[in-house]
């Protein structure tokens, strides 16, 4: 298997998912967590209906986002979300 440490490059990625087609890539962005007893999981997100099965390919629309943030216990009036 790959080394889950690596820093891979886009190309090295394009090369493992040419090279093997049962490979399942996630990009997933984090920047931050909710804080200890407030992190959503999976479960959370599934049960919320905002994570679909196979093939994943999610985009979360403002609501979405705002949904996740009253899920993890985030007081919104506090959050500054990007408009466009």
């Amino acid at each position: 298997m790959w080394p889950a440490t690596k820093q891979y490059t886009p190309m090295d990625l394009l090369k493992i998912f040419e090279q093997n087609k049962t490979v399942i890539m996630l990009e997933m962005v984090y920047n931050g967590y909710f804080g200890q007893g407030h992190n959503i999981i999976y479960k959370d997100l599934k049960d919320n209906g905002l994570f679909s099965d196979y093939p994943y390919s999610i985009v979360y629309t403002k609501e979405d986002f705002i949904k996740i943030l009253e899920m993890g216990d985030v007081d919104v009036q506090n959050v500054i979300i990007n408009q466009s």
